[in-house]
């Protein structure tokens, strides 16, 4: 009964620990094609987010390794914050300039930016857009916590191909660009597997002897 409820404790979900970002400091997101569905192992791309208070910089870029034009498109960033921001307009750079910026990203996110022509103004592998968005609401505020995000690529694998979503990850946490770690209740049922395989070979070894 105490090792049911060890277990069911140990595989429960974690709450997710917020990004908080102080004026002035940055935080880069990964996304990693291959662990979405549908998969694309050459989709990649990097979000840098810089909070200076009453605005926010963001560099985005594709870092998709396929070199081939019109394939592993990257068209939408978006992300979840809190507070909730209520923004001024927005300046694009870079690549990136017909981009638009929205306060509904990729539909259900609290913001983020798209293109406003599909997979023609999206950015290809190497690609590098900017946009500096003042915030309007709350003035001044000391911290902006990054919840969750996400990214959007079209036309992957093949031209023409699907869509796909990875989600964000910080860069240099420690399931950030790394294999997956097994869930600690996984990891208790093969230490009870190896162990329960242990005895029996021994009690062979017994009988035989």
């Amino acid at each position: 009964m105490f090792l049911i409820g060890c277990l069911s404790f140990l595989s429960s979900p974690v709450e997710a620990v917020l990004v908080t970002l102080n004026s002035g400091q940055s935080a880069t997101f990964l996304y990693d094609g291959a662990t979405s569905s549908p998969a694309c192992a050459l989709c990649d791309a990097s979000v840098t987010l810089t909070f200076n208070g009453n605005s926010l910089s963001i560099s985005f870029s594709n870092t998709s390794t396929d070199g081939v034009a019109g394939v592993n498109v990257f068209t939408q960033f978006a992300f979840d914050s809190t507070p909730n921001l209520q923004v001024g307009s927005a300046t694009f750079g870079g690549s990136a300039t017909t981009w638009q910026f929205k306060t509904t990203g990729l539909g259900s996110f609290e913001f983020g930016a798209d293109t406003s022509n599909g997979i023609n103004d999206g950015l290809e592998g190497g690609q590098t857009g900017t946009v500096v968005v003042p915030i309007t609401s709350p003035s001044g505020h000391l911290g902006l916590a990054i919840d969750e995000t996400q990214t959007h690529f079209q036309s992957i694998n093949t031209p023409g191909g699907r869509s796909t979503k990875p989600q964000g990850c910080l860069s240099g946490a420690t399931d950030c660009g790394s294999a997956p770690v097994p869930e600690p209740s996984t990891l208790i049922f093969l230490g009870i597997g190896l162990l329960a395989s242990r005895i029996v070979l021994k009690k062979l070894g017994t009988r035989k002897a």
